[in-house]
């Protein structure tokens, strides 16, 4: 008997069924919420909940074994019931109580409940898909992620979004999951104060796992594929980014705060700013990754190089260097370069996920805090890229040549598919018409 405590910090209780039991079928565990993130109020209700519990499984296993739909049936009555006495003053906020079942909501002592008697579940051709049995996959799905040298970092923020959907099946007291599950969790969703993008992130990755499960045959039918829910966006994405006007970038970049960083800093920063860079792409770039094109002084973003990775196959481009910085960056890379290949920049891969950023988004927001931008009301690194995009549109550049040069999909599916890359002269015309008038130091 375990109480334990659930991702959205609700205590419930976990008991594992008997051997006997589970050799008909029965899931391993079986938990309910007990609808509190008190600790002293939940080991109360522990109690209670697990005798409830351990007596059904003295009932079951003393006699012919019912079915494990009934008995969890029967069982989740029965918990109900004991639940439907809690204080609501003592509830949890985010708890969901359920509403008594008409027809079933007035079980008896499980000591004298006949489980073959109840009435049996509609047949189907398709199995139920049991909250339980899924739950326990979660690991092996996890791990199946890691074989396929998925980033540590995904790997958690799955486990972290999938989990959110199981505890929310557990808050509403489900056993089998379907597409009313998900349809459900869907209005949970909507009710939550997260941003369109997250919650669409919260439910593709629940989906993905529920497609693993049906591709590996461990569930006859995919609920998850009758929903397709729409996160509409409250705002206009363009006033969703946090890209950075003309007075703060002058400000930050002409601050003594920012000059009295390393100069490593200091190219990073406009590295991002001119060429519309991803913060991990300026940060683990290689001597070698700057190089000639036709002429042209080039950024080849890649990842070739040791513990360099990037978001996608899109992002692997080459960028002609800004000519406002171009003679001075030069001079800083020779001055780093060698004969071998080596990191240009001296921020070192941190963590599992070989992260190149954690330094620098440190100092970075160290900087922003001493010249006054306060955490939360302020734009980020990554708004640096935001800017020199927002700064192109402005320009009337193609929207096409744009995607190129930051990395992105290409929109027009005509250019995409059949479409060639640019020439670099054409890709240096759209650079040089990021011209903010900024003042930058090449000290």
């Amino acid at each position: 008997m375990y109480l334990q405590k659930a991702p959205n910090g609700v205590y419930q209780t976990r008991i594992c069924a008997p051997k006997k039991l589970r050799s008909h079928g029965y899931p391993y565990d079986f938990k309910f919420s007990l609808l509190t993130r008190n600790r002293q109020l939940a080991i109360e209700r522990n109690f209670e909940i697990a005798q409830c519990i351990r007596a059904a499984f003295h009932t079951a296993s003393k006699s012919t074994v019912p079915s494990a739909k009934t008995f969890t049936f029967a069982l989740r009555e029965q918990v109900r019931s004991i639940r439907n006495n809690y204080d609501e003053n003592q509830q949890t906020e985010f708890s969901i109580q359920e509403q008594k079942t008409s027809g079933y909501s007035d079980f008896p002592e499980l000591d004298h409940i006949d489980f073959h008697t109840l009435e049996p579940y509609p047949p189907s051709d398709q199995h139920p898909i049991s909250l339980y049995s899924v739950e326990s996959l979660l690991r092996e799905f996890l791990a199946s992620k890691r074989v396929e040298n998925v980033r540590a970092l995904t790997v958690h923020q799955l486990e972290q979004r999938i989990s959110h959907f199981l505890s929310f099946a557990h808050s509403n007291n489900t056993i089998y999951i379907t597409s009313a599950t998900f349809m459900q969790y869907v209005t949970q969703l909507h009710s939550e104060k997260r941003s369109m993008k997250t919650n669409k992130d919260y439910f593709a990755s629940t989906t993905q796992f529920f497609g693993w499960l049906y591709q590996m045959d461990y569930i006859s039918h995919n609920p998850a594929d009758k929903v397709s829910p729409k996160f509409r966006a409250k705002r206009h994405a363009s006033t969703e980014r946090d890209r950075w006007t003309e007075s703060e970038l002058r400000k930050i970049l002409t601050s003594k705060a920012f000059l009295s960083q390393s100069i490593d800093f200091q190219w990073v920063t406009r590295l991002q700013l001119y060429h519309g860079l991803r913060t991990g792409e300026a940060c683990q770039f290689y001597t070698n990754d700057i190089t000639e094109i036709e002429g042209i002084l080039c950024l080849h973003v890649n990842d070739k190089s040791e513990y360099q990775h990037l978001k996608n196959s899109h992002a692997v481009r080459y960028i002609p260097i800004h000519p406002h910085i171009r003679e001075d960056f030069i001079a800083f890379v020779r001055s780093r370069s060698k004969r071998i290949n080596r990191p240009l920049f001296r921020y070192n891969p941190l963590s599992a996920d070989k992260d190149w950023t954690k330094t620098y988004r440190t100092q970075f927001g160290r900087v922003q805090t001493e010249i006054g931008m306060k955490p939360g009301q302020r734009p980020t690194a990554y708004g640096l890229r935001h800017t020199f995009i927002d700064q192109l549109k402005v320009a009337d550049e193609a929207e096409h040549v744009v995607a190129e040069l930051v990395g992105h999909t290409n929109p027009n599916m005509t250019f995409g598919r059949y479409g060639k890359k640019l020439k670099v002269n054409r890709l240096l015309e759209a650079v040089a018409k990021f011209d903010l008038k900024v003042e930058v130091s090449h000290d």
